[in-house]
């Protein structure tokens, strides 16, 4: 990997800060899409300045956001920008950590380089409101049970939120005992919330959001993200290893989460997601030649397969119903 992302690395070693999208704001990203019946890339696309989010919209479009502010509206068809406008403020992080799909409506949700969400309509391409929600949100996933609330942690408050997305109301918070980084959702009936922290311990916990209380584990070392297959309690936390050739994917299971396997990654994960269907669990890694995207089979608990892409992992999304893997880099 680059001299400059070794330097980062050194950092983070002794910040303990939860990712390198922090510190770097420049660089040209590109979109590889990945055809997930063949695990291998189809087309990519380039271009994209200071791109560090992705969003799947619709069948044939999707999201990228990127540092300066700037949102990219792309044709995964053609694999081409049908249009780009600004969206928020440049700087440090602008648009770096997630989007989330708002439930029930044509908008998304964008954690903006200040703090701030944007509430971003797709039908006119605009902001249509902007609000804080904590001091620094780090993370967001929108419910899986048909509520219409999005959940927001924030590692400088050590809180987790609810949004009521129909007016973009704070509905209810819950301090948590530890500095949380990533979010992902589960329908148990109801939502619960895998979370996990960035501490030099590490955790990882269910939290149901009926009676706002969860079990919590400790993982060893900190977590970056999560991902929670659709139709059982199966996670994929993610562990970079900064420092270390490769970190690791641990594989927990229940609502008192249980470590069923430790994966060695084929470089330090910096994303993850899941198959709508629970097929695969995708965990983007930087390596030294660039991204190895590990494919885990979760019935047998193995990596079956990585996809090199180049340049260094921002962020991985499934798209057209799970057809595709979108993999973000910056080259």
């Amino acid at each position: 990997m680059r001299a400059r992302l070794g330097l980062l690395c050194a950092v983070l070693a002794v910040s303990a800060c939860h990712s390198i999208t922090e510190y770097e704001t420049g660089g040209e990203g590109q979109v590889a899409m990945i055809d997930i019946s063949e695990l291998s890339v189809e087309s990519t696309m380039g271009g994209l300045e200071g791109a560090r989010s992705l969003c799947s919209i619709d069948y044939d479009e999707f999201l990228v956001a990127s540092s300066s502010g700037r949102l990219y509206r792309v044709n995964s068809e053609t694999m081409s920008v049908d249009t780009s406008y600004r969206v928020g403020s440049s700087g440090l992080g602008g648009g770096y950590r997630r989007m989330s799909r708002v439930p029930g409506g044509r908008r998304v949700y964008l954690i903006d380089a200040g703090g701030k969400i944007l509430d971003i309509n797709l039908y006119g391409n605009e902001v249509v409101d902007q609000f804080e929600v904590g001091p620094a949100p780090a993370d967001m996933c929108s419910s899986v049970s048909g509520l219409m609330r999005v959940y927001v942690v924030d590692g400088s408050d050590d809180k987790v939120r609810e949004i009521d997305t129909e007016d973009n109301r704070l509905v209810r918070e819950r301090e948590l005992r530890y500095r949380p980084v990533g979010i992902a959702g589960f329908d148990g009936g109801h939502d619960y919330l895998g979370i996990v922290s960035s501490e030099s311990s590490g955790s990882y916990e269910m939290f149901d959001t009926q009676d706002m209380y969860g079990c919590r584990i400790y993982t060893g070392s900190p977590c970056e993200e999560v991902a929670i297959l659709p139709d059982s309690l199966l996670s994929c936390v993610i562990q970079p290893h900064w420092g270390s050739p490769a970190g690791t994917a641990l594989m927990a299971s229940g609502y008192f989460p249980l470590i069923e396997a430790t994966l060695e990654m084929p470089g330090n994960p910096t994303c993850v997601c899941v198959h709508p269907e629970g097929k695969y669990f995708f965990v983007a890694c930087a390596s030294d030649g660039g991204t190895v995207v590990a494919v885990i089979d979760p019935l047998t608990l193995d990596v079956i397969k990585g996809i090199a892409v180049d340049g260094y992992p921002w962020d991985v999304t499934t798209h057209r119903s799970g057809q595709y893997l979108l993999v973000l880099t910056d080259l």
